[in-house]
């Protein structure tokens, strides 16, 4: 575990073949500026943290999607570094089954965690969200209140994840204000993006809820190249499918209208997403987000890789 926090600030590579791999994230702890490091076309995301800047300016740079809660602060990461430990998942394994007690707090190293209602690959299944690397693997499950779990919390691709005790941890969180102060800002906007997820789901049609889960997706392990946002071949038509709670059918076919019509364009292990898309996608999140919340969204979806 020495090195974790070292691997982590590392920008992953996109390698073509090996599609499971591809899904790492990128952070770098810079503590001195406020500008986040440009992102090359080999490199994920990075998102620069510092101790100057105020909790909620920190987060505001990052806007809120539904469906994948907002990366973990630095400052979080560097505390699990010193205190954690890592578990390898393989896929279909389980960090909580429903009706569990909740006495641990993970986030996902490598890989990708569904937090379901339902059997993965049942028909009836309805994921609320996903968890990539830098993100809490388990949303803001109950990390305060230490009840059950509701649902389930699984791997779906081969997965690595670094947990401690909610008890090691409230130790020291109890003993810094501010890092208390910074892990329930962090539940508070996984519990938003969840919201936000169930808005999407109800008020959109399932075209605009499937433009919105890509917009989520290439905003957390995408990177802006011209006009195009470019990322890794790990968001699978059953991965949509059960998000959207939708036939897998209608998958089909509307991926075969975007690929006829150059919307989505794969080369190996990465894919190729036309910016207009997204914009679109843009739109539909400030409109619903204002409607429910009366939040400001960035208008222009560059802004979501232009970070300052």
């Amino acid at each position: 575990m020495a090195d974790f926090f070292q691997n982590v600030c590392a920008a992953a590579k996109i390698r073509p073949n090996d599609p499971d791999e591809d899904l790492a994230f990128a952070v770098k702890a810079d503590l001195s500026t406020r500008r986040s490091p440009a992102v090359s076309a080999s490199a994920q995301p990075t998102f620069a943290g510092t101790r100057c800047l105020p909790i909620e300016d920190y987060f505001h740079r990052i806007p809120l999607v539904p469906w994948i809660c907002p990366p973990l602060h630095p400052e979080l990461l560097r505390l699990l570094e010193n205190i954690g430990q890592e578990a390898v998942l393989a896929p279909g394994a389980q960090i909580y089954r429903e009706g569990e007690p909740v006495s641990r707090f993970a986030v996902v190293k490598k890989g990708l965690v569904a937090r379901k209602l339902g059997t993965y690959g049942a028909k009836s299944d309805n994921q609320i969200g996903l968890a990539g690397p830098g993100n809490i693997a388990t949303g803001n499950l109950n990390i305060f209140s230490h009840r059950p779990a509701v649902g389930a919390y699984e791997a779906i691709l081969p997965t690595s994840i670094v947990w401690c005790e909610h008890r090691e941890f409230f130790e020291i969180a109890r003993r810094n204000p501010d890092l208390f102060m910074l892990l329930a800002t962090q539940c508070e906007l996984s519990m938003l993006s969840d919201r936000l997820a169930f808005a999407c789901l109800t008020l959109l049609n399932s075209e605009q809820a499937m433009k919105v889960v890509l917009l989520s997706w290439t905003s957390h392990f995408g990177h802006l190249e011209g006009d195009e946002v470019i990322a890794p071949r790990v968001l699978t038509r059953s991965i949509i499918r059960s998000v959207l709670g939708c036939s897998m059918g209608w998958v089909d076919r509307l991926a075969a209208e975007w690929r006829r019509n150059d919307v989505r364009r794969v080369e190996g292990g990465i894919v190729h997403y036309r910016l207009d898309i997204l914009q679109e996608a843009n739109e539909i999140l400030c409109d619903l987000e204002e409607k429910v919340s009366g939040l400001p969204r960035p208008r222009d979806v560059r802004r979501y890789w232009q970070r300052s």
